[in-house]
């Protein structure tokens, strides 16, 4: 049975007017009730996923344990109080700068006292006795490029590249050009 009736109405999905035959309509085609049907899914589904990832969390923090007040500590914990991997703590106990009670084949504990301890003897003061060489700015003008330099001193580049390296003779890049003091080469060829 045909209505009518026509009543102005509000698209609830695009917003737009539209004439409607019925006072229950809510959109105004069936492309914006399926758009919106959609978009109603997926609102649903992140919603549960942001439900599930809430749960996750408050599980998760029921389950972290607090280390920091134990007196004897496995070396898992150890490693969450360390910072550290659980190998560097096997490395540590093995190399015997952690004490241990070994209490069967495979179950060690470390007490509290000697993390402390082992902690205490890395803390010591760092006193830095290097004085510090300012180097003097590179000489561009008074420099040879690589092919300039294997001229200059008769070497194949690679027995130049070697004898650079090997002296710690300071390079300077300049594009895709490679520059040596001049200096610095006569030094390498009077050695």
């Amino acid at each position: 049975m045909s209505s009518n009736i026509t009543v102005i109405r509000v698209c609830e999905h695009c917003g737009n007017d539209f004439t409607a035959r019925t006072t229950v309509t809510r959109f105004c085609g069936d492309l914006c009730a399926k758009r919106n049907y959609k978009q109603r899914q997926k609102e649903k589904k992140i919603s549960q996923s942001n439900k599930e990832t809430e749960s996750i969390k408050q599980n998760k923090v029921k389950f972290i344990k607090d280390v920091s007040n134990l007196e004897f500590l496995n070396p898992s914990d150890t490693a969450k109080l360390l910072q550290c991997s659980r190998v560097y703590v096997y490395k540590l106990l093995d190399s015997g700068k952690l004490s241990f009670i070994q209490l069967s084949e495979k179950k060690r504990l470390i007490n509290r006292k000697s993390i402390d301890n082992y902690l205490l003897s890395l803390h010591k003061p760092i006193i830095k006795t290097e004085i510090l060489q300012f180097e003097k700015p590179f000489d561009i003008n008074n420099s040879l490029s690589m092919s300039e330099a294997q001229q200059y001193t008769g070497l194949s580049e690679k027995a130049l590249y070697s004898a650079i390296k090997r002296n710690n003779i300071r390079k300077h890049q300049s594009g895709k050009y490679v520059f040596v003091e001049k200096v610095e080469l006569d030094k390498l060829l009077t050695k």
